[in-house]
């Protein structure tokens, strides 16, 4: 999986977390995001009373480097994630995410969006802020779909909107609930185009960044 995401739609994404986090009295402003790399602050809801939207570091510092994601399969059974993935589950929120091609010495990023929602929620779990670390989330991965597949082998789980709401309830899950949830989104509902080569760039925030480009390996 790339890594790489968008929060860019802002009115979409606060009516998102609203629809979670019903009340919610988050005020804190943030900007668009167009190309989000790990160690960037994401808008997540959690489940709680106090700030249920807000903003919270992408990725996790471990002994083997900053982790951004998880995939479905084995986090449930990794002692770093066990606790977390019962008692402290969250919603990712995103307009799209970024996966890249490889043709020859050249790499395409391609940008996906959901074709029936403006913005949607990925799984996700949170860790508290502690002596080394702020607040901080990482993302739940799956199995590609047969879109995905050909260019990577995982992706966000996007959930549904009443798979989400079970994800972010409040009680541990039961025995298979998180392979049943975090299934790989179909792609049907999946749009997908060339996004420009300066999308490598983690520094690279301009709009343009999710918007549709020729793919031509002369294009920089």
């Amino acid at each position: 999986m790339s890594n790489r995401y968008s929060a860019s739609k802002l009115r979409e994404i606060r009516a998102l977390g609203s629809h979670y986090a019903p009340g919610n009295n988050y005020t804190r402003q943030w900007h668009p995001i167009y190309n989000i790399s790990p160690k960037c602050e994401v808008p997540v809801v959690v489940k709680g009373k106090e700030q249920p939207l807000r903003l919270m570091r992408w990725g996790t510092w471990t002994i083997d480097g900053l982790l951004a994601n998880e995939l479905a399969d084995t986090i449930a059974t990794k002692a770093a994630w066990k606790s977390a993935v019962q008692h402290r589950r969250c919603l990712i929120l995103a307009d799209g995410f970024f996966e890249w091609e490889t043709m020859g010495p050249w790499k395409f990023a391609h940008y996906f969006t959901v074709t029936v929602r403006d913005a949607f929620p990925m799984a996700g779990i949170w860790m508290p802020a502690n002596d080394d670390q702020p607040e901080r989330c990482i993302m739940v991965s799956t199995k590609p779909n047969e879109l995905v597949a050909t260019f990577d082998d995982r992706m966000p789980a996007i959930l549904s909107d009443w798979d989400a709401i079970e994800w972010l309830g409040d009680k541990p899950l039961p025995p298979g609930a998180i392979g049943r949830l975090c299934q790989p989104y179909p792609a049907e509902k999946l749009s997908h185009w060339a996004s420009p080569q300066t999308v490598s760039r983690t520094t690279f925030q301009d709009p343009s960044a999710i918007r549709p480009v020729p793919q031509n390996p002369s294009n920089n």
